[in-house]
C-alpha cells in the first residue's frame, strides 16, 4: 500500500522534476554564456582600480574645497545681509540729515554774503 502511494506521488512529481532539470540546464547554459562577460568585467575592474586609487586624493581635495567654498559662501551671505542693513540705515540717516544739510548750505550762502559784505565795507 505504501509503495503504491509512493509510486503515485513520484509519478505526479515527475513533471515538476523535469521542469526543474530543464530550468537547471538552461540556467547552466546562460551561466556559461555569461562567463566571458564576467571575466572581461573582472579584468576591467582590476585595471580600473589603480585609476580609482589615484583619483581618490583629487576627490578628497575637491570635497575639502567644496566645503570651504560653502563656508565662504555662507559667510559672504552673512556679510551681504549685514552690509545691506548698514546701507539701509545709512540711507535713512541721509534722508533724515538732508534738511539739516540744506539749512547749513543756505546758512553758508548767507554767511558768504555777510563775509563778502564785511570785506566790501571800507573800515
Amino acid at each position: 500500500m505504501l509503495t503504491r502511494e509512493f509510486s503515485t506521488v513520484t509519478r505526479e512529481f515527475r513533471p515538476f522534476t523535469r521542469e526543474i532539470w530543464t530550468f537547471t540546464r538552461e540556467f547552466s547554459t546562460v551561466t556559461r554564456e555569461f562567463r566571458p562577460f564576467t571575466r572581461k568585467f573582472q579584468t576591467f575592474t582590476r585595471e580600473f582600480q589603480p585609476f580609482t586609487r589615484e583619483f581618490q586624493p583629487f576627490t578628497r581635495e575637491f570635497s575639502t574645497v567644496t566645503r570651504e567654498f560653502t563656508t565662504f559662501t555662507r559667510e559672504f551671505t552673512t556679510f551681504t545681509r549685514k552690509f545691506t542693513t548698514v546701507t539701509r540705515e545709512f540711507q535713512t540717516f541721509t534722508r533724515e540729515f538732508q534738511p539739516f544739510t540744506r539749512e547749513i548750505t543756505h546758512q553758508g550762502y548767507i554767511l558768504d554774503f555777510y563775509i563778502a559784505l564785511y570785506k566790501a565795507i571800507p573800515w
